[in-house]
Parts: C-alpha cells; structure tokens; sequence
C-alpha cells in the first residue's frame, strides 16, 4: 500500500478548513493520521510518501515517481491513497486487494471527480501515461475510468466518496454523513469547535465564513 500524501504541517498550510490555525493544523493532523492507521491496520506492507520524500515539479510527476519507487522495490501491483479522505473504510482495501487478485485494476471515485483510491498491477502502469492525466481536477476519474477498462470486465469501481478539502466539505460531511459517520465527523468537529455542548453542537464555530441555511420555521 502507497499513502501519498503532505505531512499534516504542510497540508494545513494549503488548505483551510477553519480560521483557526492552530485548530487548522489539528484537523489536518487528524485526516492524516486517520489514513496511516487504515494503512497500518490493512495488513499489507505499506509505504508513507509524503512531500519530503516526493520529487518532481508537479503533482503528476510526484505521483509518477512514487509509484515507480514502489513498483522498483519489486512489488507487483500497489493500492494508493491520500490523506484527505477519512470515510475510506477496510472494506475499500479489501475489495481493492480482491481485484488485484483477479487480475483487475480498482478506482475508488471521488464525489469532486478524482480519486480517492488507485490500484494497479505494475502491467497496466505506464509512467508516460500517468503523467498526461489531469491531475487534481474533476476530469480525473473519468479519464482513468477509460484508460484502465478495456471493457467492464478489467475494472472494480468502489462506492463514491468524498475528500476534505476545505471548511464547506465538512459541513457538508456533517450534515449528510450516518450512523459511524457521523459519530465521526462530530469527534473531528470537537477538535475546532471551541464550545461544544454534547450532544448537540454549539453554533460558535471557527469555521472560515460560509453561509448555512437554517431548518425552516414551525
């Protein structure tokens, strides 16, 4: 298993999910260590690749060569995620393994349009290949989706699920998430909600500014 993603320093610097900074940082250190335990706890050997160990000018080219780095180890195929989405479950790992075992490659899509899992058997990667996708943007998962089926048949697609990027994608998380999910993103919201009344949620949040729409009136 490859998880490639930014230390949690780093990503809380490029990203903002509350005006805090320091609750910023904390959320950030909570989506990354959140991944490496799913990592550690799926049994197969695993790789952190974070950006003190990327190279490359861009992401394609970071991404390219962390997966070079593991196919050159001798692994014949990798299951790849990132650090920025907490509702991956074991099942996702199994059933990602599974397909490898059957001779398939596996997209976990995102709900943004990338990806929030990749796996592939060292025969389907062709570095030159993986440098022309669109990286980072919500053509992603369709132009995968293309490169890697030959028909049906050659890919496993695992459920939708969304990534964290900013504020509005936990808000967004909160309000549509059930049961251990949202068990879940209340504990990630006690870390920057500096005023929580359990079980309720407190409306004094430091979230950056964005406008929510209250429950109509009685």
């Amino acid at each position: 298993m490859l998880l490639f993603a930014r230390n949690p320093e780093e990503e809380a610097l490029q990203k903002t999910y509350c005006t805090q900074e320091k609750q910023n940082r904390q959320i950030a250190k909570a989506l990354f260590e959140g991944s490496k335990k799913l990592v550690r706890k799926s049994g197969l050997p695993y790789r952190v690749i974070t950006e003190k160990a990327q190279r490359g000018n861009s992401f394609a080219e970071r991404f390219t060569n962390a997966l070079e780095d593991v196919f050159s180890e001798g692994y014949d195929s990798v299951i790849s995620i990132g650090g920025d989405c907490p509702f991956i479950q074991a099942k996702e790992i199994e059933n990602a393994a599974a397909a490898l075992a059957q001779g398939k490659s596996c997209l976990g899509p995102a709900k943004d349009g990338g990806i929030y899992l990749l796996a592939i058997s060292r025969k389907q990667y062709y570095s030159e290949d993986f440098l022309q996708f669109s990286w980072e943007t919500s053509l992603l998962f369709e132009e995968m989706k293309a490169y890697l089926a030959d028909d049906l048949a050659s890919l496993e697609l695992l459920r939708p699920l969304a990534d964290i990027d900013a504020s509005f994608d936990l808000l967004s998380l909160l309000y549509s998430c059930e049961n251990a999910f949202l068990q879940f993103a209340r504990s990630l919201l006690l870390v920057f909600i500096p005023f929580v009344y359990a079980p309720s949620l407190s409306p004094r949040l430091c979230f950056a500014k964005v406008q929510l729409r209250g429950p109509p009136e009685k």
